[in-house]
């Protein structure tokens, strides 16, 4: 009896992880009831791998043949132009030979530092895709050897079920995340960007205006003399005057009457120059009134009613309860701001009973210096919300990203749910129901993702970096989210989301490891690749953008305007998105589907050679914030350590019941080592990137300077932060 329990132990102990009761998703949803003999092995909901290598491969071949035609024989302006928008000059390109063809070079000058970085962070991961590739072609050899799963499937007869864990792949996993650790520490050296891996660069994410201070936090009827006084009195303020101290007021309605009258001058600019003579306004159809009427008339009058409305909301700002202090010096500024600190309780400083000076609110107020005027978000500046307020939104977002998760989960099931979908067998309906149809469904995936991303808005950020951020990490947490979810699955997703089957047993950790997933990732890849690029090599953004617009311009100056004055601008969020949640997902499942280290280094070298061709020749020099590069970098280096981790899942899932007595065995020591030692070298590497103040010293009340580590940006613009002034005075020079 003990023999044969022995011998079960160790049989189980080296068998394969059991996905037999997991469910193929793609399968559920595509379900045509069409027979196309050996092709339907082919078919998935978005294809199988060489299925989508096939038609993507021809899609673009025949879009870019028929573009660079219509460039070679029509001289249309926007097959050629850069969108830099009206009054920028940009380096011309210089045109690219072989050597930097195939050494994949970067022009600073014509892309700008902060294309450049982009770049250079897809170039440092390029490099550890190829050696992700060498490895990827050396596990497949190894699992050919492997017996247990046969030679039926040829996925599953190169993942990890076939072999079973070795010492091996606990070896390469090290390896790539070593690879991984050094590459990352050159790229940030040398872009001298502080990451996780290189700590000692300068943060230069971390900039301020030390000769301002911002206060936030003040009560509504506080006006610029009495809180002149009240920091003259109470703190011996020094260095400060009542000309140098700007309110903040709510601009979200003003901004876009600005926008709007920037755009009727400038119109009125193209028809003072138009060679064509006076012009008549274009009626719509959507207008009650057809008379004809002067377009130089119409603008005027636009503008004068404009300029009426401007002038009727700038008397009637309502105060945020921010303001801006200039001091003559920054030692005054700081002597300031410790007094201010020390003054206000350490202990309960939001009390909800009655205080003297309720005015000024001091127990309310957060004192920092003052980012650049150019970082805020003065269009979105608002007052403090109430916490409902805050709450709601929160939940808005909280529905919209569930949502979301749930209609991409299940596209299959949407589809066929519109009636998009029919029976037919036909060519014409085939080839909706093959070809037309999913590259129909791939844009409006992205689209819907801009649009549910783009609902972080919705928060008012006090600051521009804070916008992309978010939304970097909107769109990298909701797509590993949703890929996770799919693989995870054991019954069909419209089944376990309509509550017929919902229950925990129905998503398991062994769906992780079956191979069918590994072919969902890689087809994912290479659809996400291949549409980004026919998207920008075809213009497609402003082709979309113009078609909007073209319906609506009602004379030719308005349509010269809005063509002088677009600009394209490149969306490092949603590109950093893409870029590491296609790393992530290959880290955590290479060791099981090796195939997918070769699609995700093919595909990384074309978006790669596509995203360069575009800054260069279709976007405008595009810039943002240092913390949109740090974010990347510091995602893959925290999440590559799923690696190691997806390996000992799998050893522990393997083993089940039988784990406590097979602690001691090699293929479970070998990727807790690789794990642990991943683990410590993050937490090292914590400790090293974060401030030497601890949030425990900031908690207790710790009044040393919390931004002694943060970069002295001085800046002499004039009205820096005072937007309106600032606004009115540029139009005043244009005019």
């Amino acid at each position: 009896m003990t023999e044969i329990v022995g011998t079960k132990i160790l049989s189980d102990s080296y068998s394969s992880v059991d996905t037999s009761e997991c469910s193929n998703q793609d399968a559920h949803d595509i379900n045509f009831k069409i027979d196309l003999g050996w092709f339907n092995s082919l078919l998935v909901w978005e294809g199988g791998i060489a299925f989508n290598i096939v038609y993507w491969f021809v899609i673009l071949a025949i879009f870019l043949t028929l573009f660079h035609l219509l460039r070679r024989k029509f001289n249309w302006q926007f097959l050629h132009e850069r969108f830099v928008g009206s009054g920028e000059t940009t380096a011309d390109a210089k045109p690219l030979n072989w050597a930097d063809w195939l050494t994949l070079a970067v022009d600073e000058n014509a892309i700008g530092k902060d294309g450049a970085t982009y770049l250079w962070f897809h170039y440092r991961l390029i490099q550890v895709y190829t050696w992700m590739m060498v490895f990827g072609v050396a596990l497949i050899v190894i699992h050919s050897f492997g017996s247990k799963l046969g030679l039926e499937n040829l996925l599953s007869y190169t993942s990890l079920n076939n072999v079973g864990l070795s010492g091996v792949h606990s070896l390469l996993s090290f390896a790539i995340l070593a690879t991984l650790a050094w590459v990352m520490t050159r790229h940030g050296n040398d872009r001298r960007i502080r990451t996780l891996v290189s700590p000692n660069v300068p943060n230069t994410a971390r900039v301020c205006n030390r000769q301002w201070l911002k206060i936030t936090g003040l009560g509504r009827d506080v006006t610029i003399d009495s809180l002149y006084e009240y920091l003259k009195k109470k703190f011996n303020a020094q260095g400060i005057t009542r000309e140098g101290i700007v309110f903040a007021n709510d601009l979200t309605k003003l901004w876009p009457v600005l926008d709007q009258l920037n755009t009727v001058r400038d119109i009125k600019r193209q028809l003072l120059i138009s060679p064509s003579g006076p012009e008549l306004i274009q009626r719509r159809f959507w207008d009650k009134n057809n008379n004809e009427e002067d377009a130089t008339a119409y603008y005027n009058r636009k503008e004068n009613i404009l300029l009426a409305e401007k002038d009727a909301m700038i008397k009637n700002l309502e105060f945020i309860g921010t303001a801006f202090i200039r001091f003559d010096d920054p030692a005054q500024a700081k002597a300031t701001k410790m007094a201010i600190i020390n003054h206000q309780p350490k202990w309960f400083r939001y009390s909800i009973m009655p205080q003297k000076e309720d005015e000024f609110r001091l127990r309310h107020w957060t004192v920092r210096y003052a980012p650049p005027g150019s970082h805020i978000n003065w269009q979105q500046l608002e007052g403090q919300h109430s916490i409902w307020k805050k709450l709601s939104v929160l939940l808005m977002l909280l529905i919209a990203y569930s949502t979301y998760i749930t209609v991409m989960a299940t596209p299959g099931f949407i589809v066929r749910s519109l009636y998009l979908v029919g029976e037919g067998s036909n060519p014409v309906s085939l080839t909706w129901k093959i070809f037309i149809l999913p590259s129909i469904v791939t844009f409006i995936t992205t689209e819907l993702t801009d649009l549910v991303t783009n609902l972080d808005l919705y928060r008012h950020h006090f600051c521009l970096a804070s916008i992309e951020i978010g939304r970097l990490r909107s769109i990298f947490y909701l797509s590993s989210i949703l890929y996770l979810v799919r693989m995870m699955a054991v019954q069909p997703l419209p089944l376990l989301f309509s509550g017929q089957l919902f229950d925990s047993q129905h998503f398991r950790l062994e769906c992780l490891f079956f191979p069918e997933h590994g072919s969902f990732i890689a087809c994912s890849i290479i659809v996400n690749t291949a549409s980004r690029i026919l998207m920008d090599q075809t213009r497609f953004q402003f082709l979309f953008n113009y078609l909007k617009k073209v319906f609506t311009f009602r004379s030719q100056g308005e349509h010269i305007a809005w063509r002088k004055s677009y600009r394209l601008e490149f969306d490092f969020a949603s590109r950093y998105a893409e870029l590491t949640s296609n790393f992530v997902l290959t880290c955590l499942i290479i060791i099981n589907f090796p195939v997918i280290g070769i699609v995700s280094w093919i595909s990384s070298i074309l978006t790669f050679l596509s995203d360069r061709s575009a800054l260069m020749n279709i976007y405008a020099v595009s810039s943002t914030n240092p913390n949109i590069h740090q974010e990347p970098v510091n995602i893959v280096l925290s999440l590559s350590i799923l690696s190691p981790l997806a390996l000992l899942i799998y050893r522990i899932v393997q083993l089940g019941s039988n784990l406590p007595n097979n602690l001691l065995d090699d293929r479970f020591i070998a990727p807790l080592c690789v794990t642990i030692v991943c683990a410590l070298h993050l937490i090292y590497a914590f400790l090293r990137y974060f401030p030497k103040r601890t949030w425990l010293r900031r908690w207790v009340g710790y009044v040393e300077d919390d931004e002694e580590d943060m970069i002295d940006l001085m800046s002499n613009a004039k009205h820096e932060y005072d937007p309106i002034k600032a606004l009115n005075f540029e139009i005043h020079q244009s005019v």
